[in-house]
């Protein structure tokens, strides 16, 4: 005859593993997300195409690439009020957006 206590212990038994199971594939998961931000932040601040400094085309606007951090790339822009903001870019949105580097101007 089981007990309470004993359908219990055997219940958590059983229950046990599973949430272990889960738990170290959402811990996995995590991981892996934050991971590839990471990798991916890094692939674009050691690429030889933009650097700290560089005048830039920001989906259409003239911008400053000011910081290029692990996570997040911050450009400076100057809006047709003449006020300067900062825009902050994850690095894993990067390839979305319309990134051009200018070389020379002609003015």
């Amino acid at each position: 005859m089981t007990t309470i206590d004993t359908l219990g212990i055997e219940l958590w038994e059983l229950v046990a593993p599973v949430a272990m199971v889960l738990f170290v594939l959402i811990i996995g998961l995590l991981t892996k997300d934050f991971a590839m931000r990471i990798a991916k932040g890094l692939a674009f601040r050691y690429t030889n195409s933009f650097a700290e400094g560089d005048k830039v085309i920001l989906d259409g606007e003239d911008a400053i690439i000011v910081k290029i951090g692990t996570l997040t790339t911050v450009f400076g822009i100057t809006k047709a009020d003449g006020t300067y903001a900062w825009r902050y870019v994850p690095n894993e949105r990067i390839p979305f957006i319309k990134l051009e580097r200018i070389i020379f101007t002609n003015v």
